[in-house]
């Protein structure tokens, strides 16, 4: 073998062993809201003029996988195989030379330290926190504003709000009028209820769970309302809780 065939073939080969294999990342960006946020965030109380786009759930896809945390801690499936199904966006953070071997080293550190299933909170320290370490630790770049947006700020706006329940007589009185005979000594009407909070009503309905302004409802008016007192429950808690039920029991 020659001589400057040899330090050809030793010049390829260190680069190959040595020349850091550059990986991309990216993350998938999934609202909780189903769209919601957007069309009732100039509702929603205490914002102002700040328009939401969504209420974001995040998770990093690097290396074949995709990460998350939850109160189950983090977890890691294929990409897009979460319970949240496709994302609604999906952002191009860069690429990064951390080795696989680094990087779940690193997710590993985190899963026994800051980022244990005792340490999540639906504001303070969720998902896209973790996202954004993460996604700084492998490219040194930041998630947009607009997602980590409602971790910063709902904590400033939070205060107690009221809760009402709007209850409606489908019979629109008919059932009043009938001999107690026929209708029985408890049944004064046929009632259809929602949920007054957050300047919002929310019910239920063969097409769902709905949400429109108090008494938007095509039943017009409330027959009466009723207090139910106050909770300080944040709305993005408050709209997980809905997207839960909405793809459960509440179908």
């Amino acid at each position: 073998m020659s001589f400057f065939r040899e330090r050809f073939l030793s010049s390829c080969c260190k680069s190959r062993i040595f020349k850091p294999k550059v990986i991309s990342v990216k993350v998938h960006l999934y609202d909780l809201s189903n769209g919601m946020a957007t069309k009732l965030s100039p509702s929603l109380p205490g914002m102002g003029e700040t328009q939401l786009t969504g209420i974001w759930h995040t998770g990093t896809v690097v290396f074949g996988q995709e990460f998350y945390y939850s109160n189950e801690g983090i977890l890691k499936c294929t990409p897009a195989r979460t319970l949240l199904g496709q994302p609604k966006r999906i952002i191009d953070m860069g690429s990064t030379d951390i080795t696989e071997e680094e990087f779940l080293a690193h997710v590993e550190d985190l899963s026994n330290t800051s980022y244990r299933s005792a340490d999540f909170h639906m504001i303070l320290h969720n998902a896209n926190k973790f996202t954004d370490e993460l996604v700084f630790f492998l490219t040194g770049n930041n998630l947009p504003s607009y997602i980590t947006f409602l971790p910063e700020e709902i904590p400033k706006r939070t205060k107690i709000f009221p809760v009402r329940l709007y209850i409606y007589d489908l019979s629109q009185g008919i059932i009043e009028l009938l001999p107690q005979s026929i209708r029985g000594a408890n049944l004064t009407g046929i009632w259809h209820t929602g949920v007054v909070v957050y300047r919002l009503e929310f019910f239920f309905s063969s097409a769902g769970i709905k949400i429109c302004q108090p008494s938007g409802t095509i039943l017009g008016d409330p027959h009466k309302t009723a207090d139910l007192g106050e909770t300080f429950v944040p709305f993005e808690k408050f709209m997980t809780y809905l997207q839960h039920l909405s793809t459960t029991s509440f179908r």
